[in-house]
């Protein structure tokens, strides 16, 4: 009996030094229900059709729905060398297509004009100024930005904007 005090004085040590909010303790050979129900029996059953805990989150997409994404994005992309950054001007057109152009470009592909579409909160364009095409592919997370990622001859980028 001794012992196990120790171990549970040790346990709860480890658990305050490490920042829990919650402890919980069990002893062995308890019967009978869950921690806060009030209709315990002694099997342990309990009513499935209630819930228990809280929810577990959802994945939620965003759909960009009645927002429009036409405006000014600043724009951000995290190459393998290097990073880029610069602000891009889009206008959604009818049947969920896209144009724009990039306005400011920090790396070396100046400029470009956009074509592309959306289809609930997944957006996608190509960039071409001449020189090179960049294919963006990008999920809306919420009205106002969106992740994703730009490729180029092979390499692959990270991708995120935030409308203005």
């Amino acid at each position: 009996m001794h012992n196990d005090t120790r171990i549970t004085a040790f346990a709860c040590a480890i658990a305050v030094l490490l920042g829990s909010n919650r402890i919980v303790l069990a002893q062995a050979g308890s019967t009978g229900g869950l921690i806060g129900k009030s209709d315990k029996s002694i099997s342990g059953g309990h009513d499935l059709s209630e819930p228990r805990g809280r929810p577990s989150p959802t994945n939620k997409k965003v759909g960009h729905g009645a927002t429009s994404l036409s405006g000014r994005w600043d724009w951000e992309a995290g190459c393998p060398v290097n990073r880029y950054f610069g602000d891009l001007q889009l206008t959604e057109l009818s049947g969920g297509q896209l144009a724009g152009e990039f306005v400011h470009d920090s790396g070396t592909v100046r400029g470009g004009q956009i074509s592309g579409s959306v289809h609930g909160n997944e957006v996608s364009f190509s960039r071409d100024n001449g020189e090179r095409k960049l294919r963006y592919k990008s999920v809306l997370e919420s009205p106002r930005k969106m992740n994703g990622s730009v490729s180029v001859a092979g390499i692959v980028c990270t991708f995120t904007a935030t409308k203005r």
